[in-house]
């Protein structure tokens, strides 16, 4: 929701963008513990290294 509201998308395109993203290939990562990290912590770092 947080990435479709600050670009103004629908929820399905957020969702794909989100999916290609650099912040989801490190999430998917077990090294990077970023799964450690908040709704809103995940939003920072998306907007950071998308």
């Amino acid at each position: 929701m947080l990435v479709a509201k600050k670009f103004g998308m629908p929820i399905l395109d957020a969702i794909r963008a989100i999916y290609r993203s650099n912040t989801y290939r490190e999430l998917s990562k077990e090294e990077t513990k970023l799964w450690h990290l908040g709704p809103v912590a995940l939003f920072e770092y998306y907007l950071q290294y998308k």
